[in-house]
């Protein structure tokens, strides 16, 4: 994880043949989305993140001098930061400087009446990479539609609807419309 945001010197580790600047250093100019990892990051990592947000400076894995970087960051989280702060288990000024702007988004799940239109959007999209000629699938008859609201999604990952519509566009064949 710190390798892959701070980027790391030549030697740093075993295996390290070459530098590698780091995914903040290369977003320069731009904006990080480190995605959601689901290991707490280390102590040092979560350190060196709030160096990063505080001071725009980066300190790559085997080097003991920092490099100014210009890049914003945002992140994602499947757990309540708040909470993790008051158990002790997140550091409370790491928190404050994160949590700038909150969204909280409801898993999908508990928002069913999505399903039909993000299940289009899907289609469209695997629409668009299709390369052979031939019939191909265009969108979804109204009923295969309500029928995704049906979706058992209990437990699932979030791109299991995705992977779902897939699946189906390949049972298709050559017809336009999807099964269920």
């Amino acid at each position: 994880m710190e390798a892959e945001l701070f980027g790391y010197a030549r030697g740093a580790f075993t295996g390290a043949a070459h530098e590698y600047a780091g995914q903040l250093a290369a977003a320069a100019g731009g904006t990080v989305f480190p995605g959601r990892d689901r290991r707490q990051p280390p102590p040092a990592a979560a350190g060196e993140a709030l160096r990063v947000l505080e001071d725009r400076v980066i300190s790559r894995l085997g080097e003991s001098t920092g490099r100014q970087v210009d890049s914003g960051s945002f992140a994602a989280t499947n757990r309540d930061l708040r909470a993790l702060v008051e158990a002790g288990a997140f550091g409370a000024d790491l928190y404050e400087r994160l949590a700038i702007v909150t969204i909280a988004l409801p898993p999908l799940r508990g928002r069913l009446e999505d399903l039909p239109e993000l299940a289009q959007r899907f289609v469209e999209r695997f629409y668009a990479e299709e390369t052979e000629a031939g019939p191909r699938v265009r969108g979804l008859r109204a009923d295969h539609a309500a029928g995704a609201r049906r979706l058992s999604l209990a437990g699932q990952r979030p791109r299991a609807p995705q992977r779902r519509v897939g699946d189906a566009r390949l049972q298709a064949g050559g017809r336009r419309d999807h099964p269920e």
